[in-house]
């Protein structure tokens, strides 16, 4: 066999340079496009995945409300007090502070107890400079600790002045402490500030009085030799049942669950441009087979057995796909380096998270192994159906007239219909299959599927079209165009994949375009605002609108002369409905109005009477995709948990809301307040 490849393949495929790029190039991008954003998605969940974990730094436990990203009550630690398995316990706020110099950089803050050396040990933070007297930090509500890297890159010391923008405004802070790049300074870069708790629950939106400021999480130590799993239903049973008790880990798989949908989609929608690469490598082949056809002729004539002659032509397939497939992998690595910032900053805006391209640094490459080997796994796919003509032809024929061994007639229409059929009820099922279970693999390989069947169904049409072009363009373009009929029909096979390739780049270019554009303008129709201005914080986290506003500013803006009115939307991410990640959306009186007039509404209430429920908070409505997932469509109930507790409420009908990718509920401010 490598004798064949060596004496036979090898010449013939030098002698044509250019088709043979072809073959290489095509699966080289194809590859490359697979392995550029498995890359660079991998690198975005992995630096997440390490976020998450790290965060909790040495805790054993952590007590959130549902995914950690809403805050509950901070009185929720006066219920841990006397629990004897509790070595330590530390709250914690997250929030952010820009630079108020123009620059546009935003710092991570974490609101901790500082001057506490087991909450200093929890979160492996160092202080490598404070100021001596607690009492100058705890009563100084502008304190602030910079990591060592701000501090030199700004020139700041002990005791310098810096003004920075956060929610409750732009104030200045003095610096009353110096971290070391260590623990949660370490995770973040160096871009990290903390405050003393107190007055980090100010700047972050989240001070009410002593018994409803807020919390993000409660991380714990546990005492030596207790059981974590008895530990966690200890407290379980004496915290309210909306907040969780989980370990980091389990924290880190909930986070990876969040957004395997989106990268799922990302990679099933580049892997169409290995499959348009396998009709290229099907055409290619099909025009190399042909060209060497006296010389197959011959060696049939000789003795060679044409199963051999396949199996030459398979392997110097897998040689090439493979080839093309390793440099596709080299390039998709150096692709997934420019292309992660993009994919981060889309995680972010769609999941309201903040995602870091440079966070992710233990990343397994394992694809990097099996990526060649599909390549060349699509190229002796693609290369099957063109080679397999040489088992069914007459030796001396082709070695005489250089018959094609793809010529003669397709497989009949009814047989090619049944194939296409075939692969859309597969196509169906998969699709069916992952709507069911909620997976974007199963739907993206059911979509792959469905443009299969819709490609297996077009090739007789356009073997057809070909035959009627012979008398057209004879009659148009002389002999000119019966030579360029008679070439279409001679190597029909071949031109129908070429068309079929061509047809299947420019849909999947059209299909990913129109997507963007559908969603831009959907996100335009419901958030277009009837209003003439949007303001929102500046200090945002990940995604729009992630910080909130000071609920003074309403007011502010609406004592304006210009100001015709005002009115207002909160949204909360990480809520928990069904094990799944939702939002919570809180609108003013007038958007209220304009949601429940857009919206399906329950058959037995009328426009009015939905409004009146739904302004006073005795039910809500639910976004589409809220109601395809969980099955809540309008007169059902949902059992909604709230920091405050588990409630009720009927949904008043459906409307369009882009804000989720599992689903929202949207209520009334007044609702949203109070709970």
């Amino acid at each position: 066999m490598f004798r064949l490849l060596w004496n036979v393949s090898r010449p013939d495929l030098a002698a044509r340079p250019a088709r043979v790029a072809l073959f290489v190039v095509a699966v080289c991008t194809g590859v490359a496009m697979m392995t550029a954003m498995r890359a660079a998605t991998d690198v975005v969940v992995a630096g997440f995945s390490s976020d998450l974990e790290q965060l909790g730094g040495r805790a054993d436990l952590q007590i959130t409300f549902g995914t950690g990203e809403a805050s509950f009550p901070e009185d929720t630690l006066e219920l841990l007090a006397g629990q004897p398995f509790i070595a330590h316990s530390a709250a914690l706020v997250r929030g952010s502070l820009t630079f108020s110099d123009g620059s546009g950089e935003t710092l991570e803050l974490f609101g901790v107890d500082l001057l506490q050396a087991d909450v200093r040990d929890i979160y492996n933070v160092e202080v490598v400079e404070r100021e001596i007297d607690d009492f100058t930090i705890i009563n100084d509500p502008y304190a602030v600790f910079l990591t060592r890297e701000i501090a030199s890159e700004r020139g700041l010391a002990l005791g310098d002045t810096v003004e920075f923008s956060a929610v409750n405004g732009i104030h200045t802070y003095t610096v009353r402490g110096i971290l070391g790049m260590h623990g949660l300074a370490q995770i973040y870069g160096g871009r990290l500030a903390a405050m003393y708790l107190p007055a980090a629950q100010a700047v972050a939106g989240k001070e009410g009085n002593l018994y409803s400021s807020q919390i993000d999480q409660i991380d714990l130590v546990l005492s030596p030799s207790v059981d974590l799993e008895q530990a966690r239903k200890a407290l379980a049973a004496v915290l309210p049942p909306s907040l969780s008790v989980s370990e980091p880990l389990q924290r880190k798989a909930a986070g990876e669950r969040t957004v395997a949908g989106l990268r799922a989609t990302l990679i099933g929608m580049s892997s169409f441009a290995l499959l348009a690469a396998m009709f290229i490598v099907y055409a290619t082949t099909a025009a190399l087979v042909k060209n060497r056809l006296p010389t197959m002729g011959t060696l049939l004539s000789i003795g060679a057995r044409p199963q051999r002659l396949v199996a030459m032509i398979l392997l110097e397939a897998a040689v090439l796909g493979f080839a093309g497939a390793v440099a596709g992998v080299l390039i998709g690595l150096l692709l997934a380096s420019f292309i992660r910032g993009d994919i981060a900053a889309g995680m972010s805006l769609n999941y309201s998270l903040l995602f870091s391209s440079d966070a992710g640094e233990s990343v397994s490459h394992a694809f990097a192994f099996w990526y060649p080997l599909l390549g060349a796994a699509a190229a002796v796919c693609s290369a099957w159906v063109p080679a397999r003509g040489l088992l069914r032809e007459d030796p001396l024929a082709i070695g005489r007239h250089g018959a094609s061994p793809e010529s003669g007639e397709m497989p009949p229409f009814a047989q090619v219909l049944a194939a296409a059929f075939a692969m859309m009820c597969l196509g169906s099922l998969a699709v069916a299959a992952g709507v069911n279970r909620q997976s974007a693999v199963l739907c993206t390989a059911g979509g792959i599927a469905l443009l299969l069947s819709s490609i297996i169904a077009a090739a007789p049409a356009i073997r057809i079209l070909w035959d009627a072009l012979g008398a057209p363009l004879t009659r148009g373009f002389g002999i000119g165009g019966r030579i360029a009929a008679e070439s279409l029909t001679r190597d029909a096979n071949r031109s129908v994949v070429t068309v079929t390739a061509i047809a299947l780049c420019i849909s999947v270019a059209v299909g990913a375009s129109t997507l963007a554009l559908s969603f831009r303008r959907s996100i335009t129709h419901w958030y277009g605002f009837s209003g003439d201005a949007v303001i929102a914080s500046r200090a945002t986290k990940g995604g729009w609108l992630g910080a909130p506003l000071s609920s003074g500013l309403e007011a502010q803006i609406a004592s304006l002369p210009a100001a015709a009115r005002v009115e207002v939307l909160r949204v909360s991410q990480g809520n928990l409905y069904g094990g799944s990640r939702i939002a919570v959306v809180g609108l003013s009186d007038s958007v209220a109005a304009e949601a429940v007039d857009a919206a399906a509404l329950d058959a037995v209430l009328g426009p009015g009477e939905a409004l009146a429920s739904f302004s006073a908070g005795r039910g809500v409505l639910v976004s589409e995709n809220f109601a395809a997932h969980f099955e809540r469509g309008p007169g059902s109930n949902i059992d909604l948990d709230a920091p405050s507790g588990a409630m009720r409420l009927p949904v008043l009908g459906v409307v369009a809301d882009f804000v989720s990718d599992k689903g929202s509920v949207i209520m009334s401010r007044g609702l949203y307040r109070d709970r």
